[in-house]
């Protein structure tokens, strides 16, 4: 539930929602659906992705609609193919884990690359992990470089975290603990439990070198 709750407020973001979706997201959030729907329907049904995104999640989560994925993936794909780089995310998470679709390695590297290269960190994010796993696509640890180095840039804090393992690996790019050492730092200063663990298992190492 606690995930469920999180994702929804991370879309129904205002900051994210600034054109004329608005008064839906703001009437979802008060809890008044029916406004909601009256205004996300005839929205997206002009194109507007961000009120198809909306619409999809309604329909995945069953907030002022009853729950249906066909549904929602249509709204999602109508967003992801009109270039929203949320829509392409979830629709790429969506493949990554079979939820609500047959589980797609080959799909979920499609869209992640399309809102990857819209800038979005998440999905740099992902694509590096898939770069480095093979799954989806072939290994390549430089494209997996890439692809975390532009994410932490942005402040990923989970990019961060594997930026730092592949220069502490020395993965994709020349080992360089003190580079490791920089990016686990900006991603515990985040929080991230990873790195904050990471930091701390290399504390007893360093006094010992330098008493």
């Amino acid at each position: 539930m606690k995930f469920k709750l999180a994702l929804l407020l991370f879309i129904f973001n205002l900051s994210v929602f600034a054109g004329e979706e608005k008064k839906g997201v703001e009437a979802y959030n008060s809890g008044d659906y029916v406004t909601a729907l009256k205004e996300f329907v005839p929205l997206a049904k002009k194109g507007n992705t961000k009120a198809q995104l909306s619409l999809g999640l309604m329909h995945q989560y069953g907030t002022g609609l009853p729950v249906d994925m066909n549904k929602a993936i249509q709204w999602f794909l109508k967003a992801a193919h009109g270039g929203d780089k949320i829509a392409q995310s979830w629709l790429a998470m969506m493949y990554t884990f079979g939820n609500g679709v047959p589980l797609d390695n080959t799909e979920a590297f499609k869209w992640f690359s399309n809102a990857a290269n819209q800038g979005h960190p998440s999905s740099q994010d992902m694509l590096g992990l898939m770069y480095q796993s093979g799954k989806g696509i072939e290994v390549d640890y430089k494209k997996s470089f890439y692809w975390y180095n532009l994410a932490a840039n942005q402040g990923h804090a989970q990019a961060q975290f594997n930026l730092a393992e592949m220069y502490a690996k020395g993965l994709g790019v020349e080992m360089d603990k003190n580079k490791a050492l920089k990016w686990h730092s900006k991603s515990a200063d985040q929080g991230y439990s990873d790195a904050i663990m990471k930091i701390h298992s290399e504390i007893p190492k360093i006094s010992i070198k330098n008493p």
